[in-house]
């Protein structure tokens, strides 16, 4: 892949609506016309230190309203 196609990907990953390698491999094919292998579009990612984001699980049960106090009352 040239600098330029690899900046192309870069700003597309950056839309959120790529979520899976799979779908990655198939807008790269229909897209660019470059076909990789699954452990291609792994090798790839990780060369361009791309990494899955996600945001951390929080408890249904979560007792907002004393985590604040704690927050005002914390020393830290």
């Amino acid at each position: 892949m040239s600098s330029l196609q690899q900046a192309r990907l870069l700003q597309r990953l950056d839309q959120d609506d790529i979520a899976t390698q799979g779908q990655l491999q198939h807008w790269l094919q229909q897209e660019m016309g470059v076909v990789y292998s699954q452990s291609g579009i792994s090798v790839l990612l990780s060369r361009l230190k791309v990494k899955l984001k996600t945001g951390r699980p929080v408890n249904v049960r979560k007792d907002q309203v004393g985590e604040a106090t704690f927050k005002k009352t914390s020393l830290s």
